[in-house]
Parts: structure tokens; sequence; C-alpha cells
């Protein structure tokens, strides 16, 4: 299936170490947005968009699916990055069981040090996914796809539950 963003976008907005491997992001791709962006954006847009997208840069996107699209991007990578660094920022599941991240010269971070991190993450993914939602209601007549009724949204639970 199609995603709206590749792991490569989300290295792009979330971190700037070029050794970093984007791979890592892969795994929670599909996820986020089958459990935060499909429901932000409503099941038809959403659907209408991963079409749209899947078509770049060939066939660019309208003005105002681009407007969506450019916070979709910050908001999925965020959530992307807050999935991937929760399961895997101290430890690592391999072919040997769940290992610690550590290096010859390096060791992880402190829990205090990676929960400050994940919180940092979390409330850039909170204020992205609620700019989606706040910017889709606000001009919702624009966006025939989008379906006010089945979008609410709820930072404990990290998605839009409808209202």
């Amino acid at each position: 299936m199609a995603n709206l963003i590749t792991s490569e976008q989300i290295k792009t907005v979330v971190t700037a170490v070029n050794a970093f491997d984007p791979s890592f992001f892969d795994t929670s791709i599909q996820w986020i947005e089958d459990t935060i962006i499909s429901c932000i954006l409503t099941p038809a847009y959403y659907a209408d968009l991963v079409a749209k997208v899947a078509l770049l840069p060939g066939t660019p996107l309208s003005a105002n699916d681009q407007a969506v699209y450019d916070i979709v991007i910050n908001a999925e990578a965020y959530a992307v990055a807050y999935a991937s660094y929760e399961k895997d920022l101290e430890r690592k599941t391999a072919n040997q069981g769940i290992m610690e991240n550590h290096t010859q010269w390096s060791k992880s971070a402190a829990a205090t040090s990676a929960s400050r991190t994940l919180a940092k993450i979390k409330e850039r993914e909170f204020h992205y996914c609620k700019q989606l939602g706040d910017y889709l209601i606000d001009n919702e007549a624009t966006y025939p796809l989008f379906d006010i009724d089945l979008i609410g949204y709820d930072p404990n639970f990290r998605r839009f539950f409808p209202l």
C-alpha cells in the first residue's frame, strides 16, 4: 500500500544527523497512517490524498491539497518518530531478543533523558496533528471528501476520535 510520506521525508523533518538510517522509521509509517493520520483526514479524504501523492512528482497537488499535505508531513513525521523512538530508544529488538543500545564507546541515554526527548517529540506530534485537524475543520467547505462528523482529537490517546 502506498503511504503519504517516506522514511527519508521523516528523517528530513526530525533529525539533522546525516548518518541516521531512515529505514528505522519504516515499520511505524503504515501504523501511524492507519491509526492517526487517516482518522484526522477521515477515510475518504485520506484515500484520495494517498492516490494523489502516489502520482507525485508528475502530477502536482492542487493548492488546497498541498496546504494539507504540508501539515501532514510534519504531523506524520513526528508521530512516526515518536512511535519508532518509543520502542527502540533505550532498547532494540534483535534476533537475540531485546538488547540495550550500547557500543564500545557509548551507552544509552538515561531513562530521564529518553523521557524528555520523547516528551518533546510527542509535543510536536500533538501540535501538528491538532493544526491539521483545526485547518480541515476551519476549511471544511474546501475539502468535500473530508467528513467533519468523523473527526475528534484526544491527545491522551494520540489520535482523533469521532465527536
